[in-house]
This record gives C-alpha cells, structure tokens and sequence, in this order.
C-alpha cells in the first residue's frame, strides 16, 4: 500500500486475493463490523461510505470505498477526508484508517 496524503486527504488502494464470486459488499459490512471506529453510512453496488468517529487527531472522518474485479480477486480504493472541511493536516489519522480497514478486510477473507 502506497497511501498518497494531500490537505488531509488520503488515497490508497490494494488487491484481496479472493473467489470471483465473493459478495464483496457482505465481506466489506462483516469487515466494518469487527472495526468499532467505523459505521456504514451508504451502501450502493459499487461503493460503500463509512463515517469514522471523533478521536484526538481529526474531528471524524468519511471513509468512501469502491472496489472493482482484477485478475485473481477485487481491488478496493479508499479515499478518507475530514468531515471538518477546513483540515489540512490529519496527524496520519487517514493512513491509519486505511490501514485498519485493510487489516480488517484481510482479517475477514484471509488473504
């Protein structure tokens, strides 16, 4: 994972190495659900936004995922900015966030 941080933005993205026909809707809910920080605030076909509660580094965040199939699983983008839009330095709460949704998510399909 290569995280790319900007005005307390971050993007990154990463592979899961998962059976084509895998509900990866189900499998990112299941993932979210073992990460008390994180809640689903929308869940459409291709995208899944969650919101991340207050801590002492951002005032919350919005966590937006989407997901495509690549060869031998789905890759999944995550795009995390502050809910307080004037936020230009996040202290690395972004990149945590990545880190802590792809842990869970490798947590959940084992791999």
């Amino acid at each position: 994972m290569e995280a790319r941080d900007r005005l307390g933005r971050t993007r990154d993205g990463f592979d899961l190495a998962v059976p084509s026909d895998i509900d990866v809707r189900a499998t990112i809910r299941a993932a979210v659900a073992q990460t008390p920080q994180f809640r689903v605030e929308q869940d459409d076909p291709e995208q899944m936004v969650l919101r991340r509660r207050i801590n002492w580094a951002a005032w919350g965040e919005t966590v937006q995922l989407t997901w495509y199939p690549v060869s031998g699983g789905v890759h999944v983008d995550v795009l995390v900015r502050p809910v307080l839009q004037t936020t230009l330095h996040d202290w690395g709460q972004g990149r945590r966030d990545v880190t802590a949704i792809h842990q869970a998510l490798t947590a959940v399909t084992g791999g």
